[in-house]
């Protein structure tokens, strides 16, 4: 079953607006984590291996169509007003689903993937944690199953959430966690909600890197992050090297590359993919990430001293 076949497309559901924001020559190309494990699978029907996470991934292909409808029902004339007491409202409408954090940014160009748009210029990005009890055994059927619950549930509050906003007049474009428009790694990083680490993943306060991320395109005009407390980060990752050393593939860059457009390359795809069809996910990196089993303020500390 070829399942990058049968996941919606936007440019197949939707007619961007205008003023859609679209990708550039820095963009990227789409990474789709089904496409993935069908292409580089070992096993001819390799979604059948993947029984416990099934559900979940049809639940996902689910709410991806709905995306697509509830932005065909955006108002004709949408509001752009910014309105505190609603995104106050939307905040904890997000904690009560699960959401671990929510940052605000604006859409620019090269963090729209190649073949996609996004319809308005103000993200609402969302992280949520996976359970880290269960991610320590990965590479596992438990540890694939809860990523999978991850991008599922991220997938179906981002549907709410833009219908939340929506029901007040605004225009919505939900950013599924599975199957996005967008870059989440570099979104949320611009949004202020961490830094993405040597291995192409975000790492946060709350959720180190064990965590998946959504979004929201919103008409309104929002009051984005900007500071980057996490910006220190990155140079930690270049002393760290846990990761590199843990990727059964040896698909993470030591030397984190930059190809002639001057993007950063963190991994090389096709390296990660084999692991990441073959052995339920794999998630390795995740797991062998300083930042997923210690004391995130502790380790900033031990930084900033020794750097100091």
């Amino acid at each position: 079953m070829n399942m990058s076949k049968i996941i919606p497309k936007i440019n197949d559901c939707v007619t961007p607006l205008e003023d859609a924001i679209l990708p550039n020559e820095m963009s990227k190309a789409t990474l789709s984590v089904p496409g993935l494990i069908s292409k580089y699978s070992s096993d001819k029907v390799p979604i059948l291996k993947k029984i416990p996470v099934l559900p979940y991934m049809l639940g996902c292909l689910y709410e991806i169509r709905k995306s697509y409808r509830i932005i065909n029902n955006n108002p004709s004339n949408v509001k752009t007003e910014y309105n505190e007491n609603i995104i106050k409202e939307l905040e904890v409408f997000a904690k009560k689903n699960g959401m671990s954090e929510i940052g605000y940014t604006k859409v620019t160009p090269e963090v729209v993937f190649k073949d996609k748009f996004v319809q308005y210029d103000s993200a609402i990005v969302l992280t949520m944690e996976m359970n880290p009890e269960i991610i320590k055994t990965a590479p596992s059927k438990k540890s694939m199953k809860e990523v999978f619950r991850t991008y599922y549930q991220l997938c179906r509050f981002a549907n709410k959430a833009s219908q939340f906003l929506q029901k007040y007049g605004y225009g919505v474009h939900p950013g599924p966690a599975l199957g996005g428009d967008t870059n989440y790694g570099l979104l949320a990083r611009n949004a202020g909600l961490g830094e993405v680490g040597k291995h192409g993943l975000l790492i946060t306060k709350i959720e180190g890197s064990s965590l998946r991320i959504g979004s929201v395109f919103t008409s309104m005009e929002l009051r984005y992050n900007t500071e980057n407390k996490y910006a220190w980060i990155r140079n930690f990752c270049n002393s760290c090297n846990k990761c590199v050393k843990a990727c059964p593939s040896g698909a993470i860059y030591k030397e984190t590359e930059t190809d002639e457009l001057g993007r950063k390359k963190h991994i090389d795809i096709a390296r990660c993919a084999v692991p990441f069809a073959n052995e339920y996910g794999c998630t390795v990196c995740v797991k062998s990430c300083t930042f997923f089993s210690n004391d995130f303020d502790k380790i900033k500390k031990g930084y900033m001293k020794k750097h100091s």
